[in-house]
C-alpha cells in the first residue's frame, strides 16, 4: 500500500508540474501575441502620422498655387474689362506687411493708380481678398532684412522672366519667401515639376533678371525654388502674374 501510494503522489506531482509547464507557455504565448499587436499599433500610429503630415503639406501646397492663379485671372479681367495698364495696378492692401510690421502697399503707395478700379483687393478692381500664409505648417524660420516681407505675406516684383513674353518688358510675378524645403517640393510635385536629387531646382537672379539655372523651369510659369543667397539657401514661391 505504501507503493501505491508513493506512486499515486508522485503520478499527481508529475501532472501538476506539466499543467504549471503548459500554464507558463500560454502565458509566454499572450506575451507575445501581445508584444506583436503593440508593434502592429506603433507601427500604423507611425505610418498614419505620416500621411497625415503628407496630406497638411498637401493641403498647403495646393491654397498657395490656387491663391497665385486667383489673382493672375484677377489681373486678366482688370485689364480686360477696366483697361488696368501695368503701371496703373495697384495691390493696395492692409495685410502685407515687412518683418519689422510696416505696411508694404499701405494706400496711395501707386500715385499712377486711377482708383479703385485698379486695385486688386476693391470690388471695382479685382474683387480679390489680400491672404497671408503665416499660419499655414512648414513655414520656414524668417531670414533676411526686416524690410522684406514677414513670413507667409506676399510680395508683387517687376522680373524679367527666361522665355516668358518679350525681352524689352518686365514680368509682374508674386513673390512668397520663407517656404520650407518640404513645402517648396509639394508644391513643385503638384506642378509636375522635378525636385532633382531630392531637393527644389536651383534659381537666382540679379538686377531683376531671373536666371532659371534649372533647364526645367524655364518658360514655367510658376513654380518654388531654392535661392542662394547671403550665404545660405531659403525657398521661394514665384507665380508671373502678367507676362509682358
Amino acid at each position: 500500500m505504501v507503493c501505491c501510494k508513493n506512486q499515486k503522489t508522485t503520478d499527481q506531482a508529475a501532472k501538476a508540474k506539466s499543467r504549471d509547464g503548459g500554464n507558463v507557455l500560454f502565458l509566454i504565448l499572450i506575451a507575445v501575441a501581445l508584444f506583436a499587436a503593440l508593434s502592429y499599433a506603433v507601427t500604423q500610429s507611425s505610418r498614419s502620422g505620416g500621411n497625415a503630415d503628407r496630406e497638411k503639406l498637401k493641403t498647403a501646397a495646393s491654397e498657395i498655387i490656387q491663391y497665385g492663379t486667383a489673382m493672375e485671372q484677377a489681373i486678366t479681367r482688370m485689364r480686360v474689362i477696366n483697361k488696368t495698364t501695368p503701371d496703373q495696378l495697384s495691390f493696395e492692401n492692409e495685410a502685407w506687411k515687412s518683418g519689422n510690421g510696416t505696411v508694404l502697399y499701405a494706400a496711395g503707395y501707386n500715385v499712377n493708380s486711377r482708383g479703385t478700379i485698379d486695385q486688386l483687393f476693391h470690388p471695382d478692381g479685382g474683387g480679390l481678398t489680400p491672404l497671408t500664409f503665416d499660419r499655414k505648417p512648414f513655414m520656414a524660420p524668417r531670414q533676411g532684412a526686416l524690410t522684406l516681407p514677414a513670413i507667409g505675406h506676399m510680395q508683387p516684383q517687376f522680373v524679367y522672366f527666361e522665355q516668358i513674353g518679350t525681352e524689352t518688358a518686365t514680368e509682374i510675378a508674386l513673390r512668397l519667401m520663407w517656404l520650407d524645403e518640404n513645402l517648396c517640393m509639394a508644391i513643385n510635385d503638384i506642378l509636375k515639376i522635378e525636385n532633382p536629387n531630392g531637393k527644389p531646382p536651383h534659381a537666382n537672379g540679379t538686377d531683376g533678371i531671373m536666371t532659371n539655372e534649372t533647364p526645367a523651369l524655364r518658360g514655367r510659369y510658376n513654380f518654388c525654388a531654392e535661392w542662394h543667397q547671403d550665404d545660405d539657401y531659403h525657398h521661394f514661391y514665384w507665380h508671373v502674374l502678367w507676362a509682358r
